[in-house]
């Protein structure tokens, strides 16, 4: 059943062009899968000649990336077989009004055709995450050196642990304020899994986590993690900006970018990849080439209307 299912997940990925088709993809694709079924709470499936041709996976998990216990959807289908979207359909409208609060969905473009169904049954998109090319890019905003002294800030990479707890004071201010863009980044476990995950950069002495002062105030911070041998993208990277209302809607954001992608290009990185919902966020990456490749579905409060994530999607 496993190799089934692997296989159902590896036809919604193949539609995307940086997506790496080989084994390896194949058995972390496989492996993810295997550990959804360990903690599955619910598993329903359709199957046609004895062969499972969609699936609905449900698991209960503590997540460390939410950090508080949330219910993971997974759906499995090949995007191109009508029956067995249709089959999803269903399975979402018998679910209308029954899921969990915390219920995540990762619903990948390819099954684009179901948002409005999803969204019948009582959840709502989140946010969207995009990939770019750092090269193509860098092309669209301009290759100049970013130049943060013309907003009277200082740019440096993190050096010490105060500024881990600056960074940290930082993050819980303004999620807590404005969960609409991340509901799950002040929560209190998120805050620790992420006061160590910027500990460890700073012992390793990571080149690529930035910080922005003004007047000895820390105003802001972004970075890139990168993985130069991803098994579905290759040399890639994740980022992250966050800045302080006083330093927003000035094109501090597009400097933060443009430092990134020049370092990004420097390591030779292909792919970045990031999730978001903030307006400024999403308009910057139009102008950057980057694609949708999947919208974050959740249950719980509607924070956005549909309008808010129209973002255009370029072809798969």
């Amino acid at each position: 059943m496993i190799e089934q299912l692997t296989h159902l997940r590896m036809s919604a990925l193949r539609y995307y062009p940086e997506f790496i088709d080989n084994r390896q993809s194949f058995e972390m694709t496989r492996q993810f899968l295997q550990d959804r079924l360990v903690s599955c709470t619910s598993a329903t499936y359709f199957e046609h000649d004895n062969r499972i041709c969609a699936g609905w996976l449900e698991s209960f998990e503590d997540c460390p990336n939410f950090g508080t216990p949330v219910t993971l959807v997974v759906l499995l289908a090949d995007p191109a077989d009508e029956s067995a979207i249709n089959w999803l359909r269903k399975e979402a409208a018998r679910r209308s009004g029954h899921f969990a609060s915390n219920t995540e969905l990762l619903l990948d473009a390819p099954y684009e055709m179901l948002l409005p169904d999803l969204v019948r049954a009582g959840l709502h998109v989140e946010s969207v995450i995009l990939h770019g090319c750092p090269t193509k890019a860098l092309d669209l905003l301009g290759r100049d050196r970013p130049d943060f002294g013309r907003y009277g800030l200082e740019c440096r990479r993190l050096t010490d642990y105060a500024e881990v707890e600056a960074v940290m004071n930082l993050q819980e201010r303004l999620f807590g304020a404005n969960p609409e863009y991340g509901w799950f980044v002040a929560l209190p476990g998120h805050l620790r899994a992420k006061r160590e995950e910027l500990m460890q950069e700073l012992e390793d002495g990571s080149p690529f986590r930035f910080v922005l002062f003004r007047d000895n105030r820390l105003l802001g911070t972004f970075a890139f993690t990168p993985a130069f041998d991803h098994p579905f993208w290759g040399a890639m990277a994740s980022v992250e900006v966050m800045l302080d209302p006083e330093i927003q809607r000035q094109g501090v954001g597009r400097e933060a970018y443009r430092e990134m992608l020049l370092a990004m290009e420097t390591a030779n990185i292909e792919v970045f990849r990031g999730g978001t919902s903030h307006p400024a966020v999403l308009k910057l990456s139009e102008r950057m080439g980057r694609q949708l490749r999947a919208w974050e579905v959740r249950a719980g409060e509607r924070m956005f209307s549909d309008e808010h994530f129209r973002y255009p999607k370029t072809s798969l």
